[in-house]
């Protein structure tokens, strides 16, 4: 009972934190470029961001190794990387 009210109450105030945040500081998808909104935090489903890393070492935790983008374009990258049977990272949008 209240023990769920509280965490549902706590999920949606760290889901308006984070909008708050990347809208404030102008944050982009760094795959696709597109602005992050509202609409990638839906209130009863999941977020539909990620993080990616960018040299593809998942054991690489660094603040520079990892962006967020949106799920859907992280996807699309690993496809494609396999797809292209590349090693390496993608060039991310904004980086040229």
């Amino acid at each position: 009972g209240d023990m769920v009210k509280r965490l549902s109450q706590q999920r949606a105030h760290l889901r308006d934190i984070t909008l708050l945040i990347l809208q404030k500081y102008d944050v982009h998808c760094s795959l696709c470029g597109r602005a992050f909104t509202a609409a990638d935090f839906p209130a009863r489903a999941t977020d539909l961001l990620t993080e990616h890393h960018i040299d593809g070492d998942h054991s690489n935790a660094s603040i520079e190794n990892r962006v967020v983008v949106h799920r859907s374009c992280h996807k699309s990258y690993h496809m494609w990387l396999r797809r292209s049977n590349e090693k390496g990272s993608y060039l991310l949008h904004g980086s040229i």
